[in-house]
């Protein structure tokens, strides 16, 4: 699904489809991780359910290798802006997806 997104994106937007991506698979994870208990400790999903969708799915759909990847090319390119504004705007945008999505996952 990552590479046909990218592939139909094209080489201009493939920055914001990663971003895209990552942000999509925080949300997921978070939520994932919200939803894996309740308050009361109760499971709501199986270690599985869990790993098949956490490390799995959105593993798979996270493009962190093409990240670094951007982070070497800027780096090499001398480009400070791009390697500023991706090194850090990926992982904070990312984190705040991570945390709507464990509140969106962890209400009753």
């Amino acid at each position: 699904m990552r590479w046909a997104l990218l592939a139909a994106a094209g080489p201009r937007w493939t920055t914001a489809v990663e971003l895209g991506l990552s942000v999509v698979a925080a949300l997921v994870g978070g939520v994932l991780i919200g939803r894996r208990r309740t308050r009361a400790g109760d499971r709501r999903l199986t270690v599985n359910q869990y790993l098949l969708l956490g490390a799995g799915w959105c593993g798979a759909l996270a493009p962190f290798s093409a990240f670094a990847l951007r982070m070497a090319e800027a780096l090499d390119r001398g480009d400070v802006a791009q390697l500023a504004a991706v090194g850090l705007g990926t992982p904070a945008v990312a984190a705040v997806a991570a945390g709507v999505g464990y509140r969106l996952g962890s209400r009753p």
